[in-house]
């Protein structure tokens, strides 16, 4: 009896690393600039295909940050909130790649690679034209996902924007109070 329980554990255990092993889940994204948290990610599988959407802002927005104005075909004048920033992405072992990601700032879209580090809690993302040298890449800070959440929802409560929660994950990072974020649903009220 003892020893199915152990087995139990253990099994239990690898499913555990085996959660951790996919990017699949909610990501901070850190500014490259300044090194402050910029938007909140979900990453989705969808048919063995990995994409993400953008479901909050952490910086403060007006409408015209807020819509994607220099983005081309069907994203062209669409809310960045919402918008599916990451496509296409497969495994191939440790690292994802064949898909694209796209800079919301620019309405450029990139080559994408990514791969997870530090356990599973930071996602090491390469945006490149070509050949994967001439590109930069980013690193997103995995947060914690809430139970029950719905896509229409704030991540974040009204209270604790001032200082959004980023965890001692992102120590290098300048430990100053961001000023207000906004939401989907407070953008789409000044409209």
């Amino acid at each position: 009896m003892s020893s199915a329980l152990g087995i139990l554990a253990i099994l239990a255990g690898f499913r555990l690393l085996g959660a951790q092993a996919s990017p699949v889940g909610l990501w901070t994204t850190i500014s490259d600039a300044d090194g402050k948290p910029t938007a909140v990610i979900e990453i989705r599988e969808s048919a063995g295909e990995l994409t993400g959407i953008v479901r909050e802002l952490l910086v403060p927005a007006d409408h015209a940050d807020s819509v994607c104005e220099k983005c081309s075909g069907e994203r062209h004048g669409r809310r960045i909130v919402g918008m599916e920033i990451l496509r296409h992405m497969r495994r191939s072992g440790n690292v994802w790649s064949g898909g694209e990601i796209l800079d919301p700032e620019n309405g450029r879209t990139y080559r994408a690679t990514m791969r997870l580090a530090e356990g599973g809690r930071r996602l090491i993302i390469r945006g490149y034209v070509g050949f994967s040298v001439f590109g930069r890449s980013q690193t997103w800070v995995r947060r914690e996902e809430r139970s029950g959440s719905n896509d229409h929802e704030p991540l974040m409560s009204p209270a604790s924007r001032s200082q959004p929660r980023v965890d001692a994950i992102v120590s290098r990072a300048p430990r100053k109070p961001m000023p207000s974020s906004r939401t989907a649903f407070e953008l789409s009220a000044n409209q």
